[in-house]
C-alpha cells in the first residue's frame, strides 16, 4: 500500500497549504496584534480543505466516505485545538516572535495524518506519521509499509523510519511495530 520512494501528491498538497499558511501568517505579523482571530479562522479553513484532499490523495479516491469524513474531522479537531492554544499565545504576547512563523508552518505538515489514514485505508493502527504523537511532531518523515495477507482483512504493518531523519520515538516504533498484525480487521497486541 505504500509508494515508498515518493509521496508526490502529499508533497504537493503540503507545499500548497504551506504557502497559504505563510501568506496568512505574514499578514498577521504585519498587522499584529490585530487579526489573530481572522488568522486562526483562515488556518482552520486551510487545514479542513487540505486535510480532506490529503486523505483522498492517500486513499486514491475522489470523494470521502462517511468513515473517511469522520476520520478527517477528528484529525482536524485535534489540530484546531492546538491552533486555538497557539492563537491565545500569539494574542497575549508582548512582541511578535519570529519562531511563530515556523511553528505555523507545522500546521501545513499536519495533513500527513489524514493522508496516511487514507493510504492505510483506515486500518486500526495506533499512530500515523505526522499525527503529532512523536518527538518530530508533524515533521515526521516515516511511513507505514502495509502487506496485505491471505484472508479477510489480514495485514502486517511495519513502521518504517526515514533514512533522512527520524526521532527517538520513530526509532522505537520501527523496532516495536515490525510488524504490527491486523487479523480480521482487528489490531493484535
Amino acid at each position: 500500500m505504500t509508494d515508498r520512494p515518493q509521496h508526490g501528491a502529499l508533497d504537493y498538497l503540503i507545499s500548497r497549504s504551506a504557502r497559504l499558511v505563510a501568506t496568512a501568517t505574514d499578514a498577521l505579523e504585519a498587522a499584529w496584534p490585530d487579526g489573530v482571530a481572522d488568522w486562526q479562522q483562515e488556518l482552520g479553513r486551510v487545514l479542513a480543505r487540505y486535510g480532506a484532499a490529503a486523505f483522498m490523495a492517500g486513499a486514491g479516491v475522489e470523494a470521502l466516505s462517511p468513515a473517511a469524513s469522520a476520520a478527517v474531522r477528528r484529525a482536524l479537531a485535534e489540530q484546531l485545538g492546538f491552533l486555538a492554544q497557539f492563537a491565545v499565545e500569539v494574542q497575549g504576547a508582548a512582541a511578535w516572535q519570529r519562531s511563530w512563523n515556523a511553528r505555523a508552518q507545522m500546521y501545513a505538515e499536519s495533513i500527513k495524518n489524514p493522508y496516511w489514514q487514507g493510504k492505510t485505508k483506515l486500518l486500526p493502527l495506533p499512530a500515523m506519521p505526522g499525527d503529532g504523537s512523536t518527538q518530530c511532531l508533524t515533521r515526521c518523515k516515516c511511513l507505514w509499509d502495509i502487506a496485505q495477507l491471505e484472508g479477510d482483512e489480514n495485514y502486517d504493518c511495519t513502521w518504517v523510519i526515514s533514512a533522512v531523519e527520524h526521532c527517538q520515538t520513530c526509532r522505537q516504533r520501527a523496532e516495536t511495530w515490525a510488524p504490527l498484525q491486523i487479523r480480521g480487521g482487528e489490531l493484535q497486541l
